[in-house]
């Protein structure tokens, strides 16, 4: 599946159709895209002035959005962050994510099968499980770089629930269906919004301490209670093999 797809017909449009192609790739949302050179015209002669790559210049919200999204944020009692796959393309998304939990004093939760590292695990604000759990305490959700934050799409929120959707086309214009709620938008690019939004929160005052307590001593209990339902599991089949054990012994 590609954002684009071309066959070049000509010689002459070998170079061109290649220059849109990377062009599209690298522009928002970004995407892979195809061209088809026939086999014939590969053996031919290339086209004899090649012209320089043209860049693309990626949109972000305006201050006015980030403006809001970080009012929402900020004046928010139970704060909650929901990643899936934040730093695919870039390594300060990571770091930027951290800021904006640690300004908020905000867990941050995984998708249920995240495809890369969103956010250190070690981390006090790391949320251990399931979002599911806790997402009716909170009062402003901000999900960034996530395909589907929450299952049903229409689970109940609090009432009066801030959502802000940070993401490259955040109301999924391709998607067949999206019934997540949805008050706030932060479209463009992923990495410079939540750059600007964790800027913006920095320089908020701070009331995280007592967040950030909470928040570690759930996740501990939320483990605790894996522990002891991996330990119950062994106890009526001494012979298998727990994933846990499986990838400790992996990782030595």
């Amino acid at each position: 599946m590609s954002k684009w797809a071309r066959q070049a017909r000509t010689a002459a449009d070998v170079i061109h159709e290649l220059r849109r192609a990377l062009y599209l790739t690298d522009s928002v949302p970004r995407g892979s895209t195809l061209l088809e050179i026939p086999f014939d015209l590969l053996l031919g002669d290339a086209a004899p002035i090649v012209h320089p790559l043209i860049q693309s210049s990626p949109p972000t919200a305006n201050a006015g959005e980030i403006e809001a999204a970080t009012e929402a944020l900020a004046s928010a009692e139970t704060p909650l962050i929901i990643a899936e796959y934040v730093g695919r393309t870039a390594a300060d998304e990571r770091q930027d994510l951290v800021r904006v939990a640690e300004a908020l004093g905000a867990p941050v939760f995984e998708f249920m099968s995240p495809a890369f590292r969103t956010f250190p695990r070690n981390h006090p604000l790391y949320g251990a499980g399931a979002v599911e759990p806790v997402m009716g305490e909170a009062d402003a959700i901000l999900v960034a770089g996530c395909n589907a934050p929450w299952h049903p799409p229409l689970q109940a929120l609090k009432p009066g629930c801030r959502v802000i959707h940070l993401e490259e086309d955040p109301l999924r214009p391709r998607a067949p269906y999206y019934g997540y709620r949805t008050t706030h938008c932060l479209a463009g690019d992923r990495a410079l919004n939540l750059k600007a939004l964790a800027d913006r929160l920095s320089t908020q005052p701070s009331t995280t301490p007592v967040r950030v307590e909470r928040w570690r001593a759930y996740s501990e209990s939320v483990r605790a209670l894996g522990i002891k339902a991996a330990e119950a599991a062994r106890a009526e089949n001494p012979d298998a093999v727990s994933a846990a054990e499986l990838f400790r012994a992996l990782h030595r």
